[in-house]
């Protein structure tokens, strides 16, 4: 009887140690992924600021365009 209970807790044991190396291989896997994708949601926030900093100076330069153009509609009107 010894014997078999001995063999019932060694066999638990192992189930319990087999489950616990696989949640422990999950949670590897998942921290891999949650630092993969930090590092896209970093890229997608450096690709913005990129676009964003493009998109301020393009708009600067089409201030710049239609402050010329202005400037000289007034030139023109006064020339006339």
């Amino acid at each position: 009887m010894e014997s078999n209970n001995s063999e019932y807790w060694k066999k638990k044991c192992e189930v319990r140690e087999s489950v616990i190396l696989d949640y422990m291989t999950d949670l590897a896997n998942y921290r891999i992924l949650v630092a993969q994708l930090k590092a896209e949601v970093e890229h997608y926030k450096a690709t913005l600021r990129e676009k964003e900093h493009a998109l301020k100076n393009t708009d600067k330069f089409w201030k710049q365009v239609l402050f010329e153009d202005i400037v000289k509609d007034y030139h023109e009107s006064f020339e006339n």
